[in-house]
């Protein structure tokens, strides 16, 4: 017998985009599946919305049994509806984690498809493994493909390179046995989730397949107001804690994790930089816990040309520039510079 697989998806005022969403999941070639929806104080009719294709599915579901509909099976496939004030995407995972029943989770993000197979790939490759990795595709708000991110099961890099919880899949006793929820934050709680989990996980899996359709929106959140400085998205008290948090006997691979970390400062570094009170200071911070906490972030040895193997090659550009110059002592000058434009 197959696996039950929750589907954990966050709402917030996504009414435009619920329909697409859901009619990706019925399309899966795997059951079962148990969709769990959490509105999070959606003010746009969102909360309704769900609620009425929850009673729709699961009348489907068990009154048509194994009939296939334009959509695709209903059969084997349920949806639960959970309301809750609007408290923020981290609160809501954790909300459905906590009453999800499947034996494998995955996270979908609201206005995001899932490509048919990708279920059946992810859960074709667990074969008990804690976290199954797989890639993505990048597109626009017209559906034009932007990027691909193609994994390599050869590449450890793979684990680390998408850092988002979605194109994964984890098993749902090996989060609960650790207690691996998602940090109350503004910025990076993916981040700290999904490495967390990674330094406990006892057995992992790599495909190449892009599973996940990451729709990347212009009018999104992450455009419109993660790129303003503000002191409750502080990112290196949620770095401090992923430290804290994950397993200190972890044998995951250090020079990987050290790049991740190095990747993460820098770009953080830039991300705020137009927005930030006083440039210098945000510079020197930034430096500092680099030099406290990853030491020998210069000797690193993935920080040469060509590496780590499986990163784009444009990031691999902008973390080595930035390193070189960090090395020479004029990287506070460019993010002065960066800060003006």
């Amino acid at each position: 017998m197959k696996s039950t697989v929750s589907i954990i998806v966050p709402v917030y005022n996504g009414r435009d985009f619920i329909g697409r969403l859901l009619h990706s999941i019925v399309s899966q070639d795997y059951r079962p599946i148990e969709i769990i929806a959490v509105d999070d104080g959606s003010t746009d009719g969102s909360g309704d919305l769900l609620r009425r294709a929850a009673e729709k599915l699961n009348y489907r579901a068990a009154n048509i049994g194994g009939g296939v509909e334009s959509a695709g099976g209903y059969a084997g496939i349920t949806m639960r509806v959970i309301s809750q004030s609007n408290a923020g995407i981290c609160r809501a995972r954790n909300a459905g984690l906590d009453v999800a029943t499947g034996e494998y989770i995955t996270f979908m993000d609201q206005d995001d498809l899932i490509a048919r197979h990708g279920i059946a790939a992810m859960c074709d490759a667990a074969d008990g493994s804690d976290i199954v990795y797989a890639g993505c595709t990048l597109t626009d708000e017209r559906g034009r493909i932007k990027e691909h991110w193609r994994l390599s099961p050869e590449d450890m890099w793979s684990r680390f390179r998408i850092s988002a919880p979605w194109a994964k899949l984890f098993r749902r006793s090996f989060l609960d046995e650790h207690g691996i929820r998602f940090m109350d934050a503004k910025i990076s709680e993916d981040f700290y989730f999904c490495f967390v989990a990674m330094s406990y996980a006892a057995k992992t899996s790599v495909i190449g397949d892009e599973v996940y359709c990451w729709v990347v929106r212009g009018s999104s959140e992450s455009h419109k107001n993660m790129s303003r400085y503000s002191e409750d998205r502080d990112v290196f008290e949620i770095l401090d804690r992923t430290i804290a948090d994950m397993n200190p006997d972890t044998t995951i691979d250090r020079d990987c994790l050290n790049y991740a970390l190095t990747k993460h400062v820098f770009w953080y570094l830039l991300y705020v930089v137009r927005s930030v009170p006083d440039v210098r200071a945000h510079y020197k911070r930034c430096i500092s816990w680099l030099r406290t906490n990853v030491p020998d972030y210069r000797e690193n040895p993935l920080m040469r040309m060509g590496l780590p193997r499986g990163e784009f090659a444009k990031t691999r550009f902008y973390v080595h520039l930035m390193m070189l110059m960090e090395r020479v002592g004029v990287l506070g000058l460019f993010v002065r510079f960066m800060s003006k434009l």
